[in-house]
């Protein structure tokens, strides 16, 4: 039988349950809050430099090396 990529680490999940990472969850809505505010701000003010696109795509240079075509023809577009 094979595996699928997920069925392991869902395994592990599922027969020892590890204990909530409350920093990871904070962090996470921080960033959500960030992220709402700056397109709350950016729908309001057209002239609002940050974009919460650019916000997201800012964080991590590695993502950006896969996904720069899509946004170079969305941003010509």
């Amino acid at each position: 039988m094979e595996r699928e990529s997920f069925t392991y680490r869902l395994q592990l999940w599922l027969t020892s349950p590890t204990t909530a990472n409350y920093s990871a969850v904070g962090f996470m809505g921080l960033g959500f809050a960030i992220t709402t505010f700056l397109l709350v701000i950016k729908t309001r003010f057209l002239w609002w430099p940050l974009h919460p696109v650019g916000y997201v795509l800012g964080v991590s240079p590695a993502e950006i090396v896969y996904i720069w075509v899509p946004v170079l023809i969305s941003w010509l577009m």
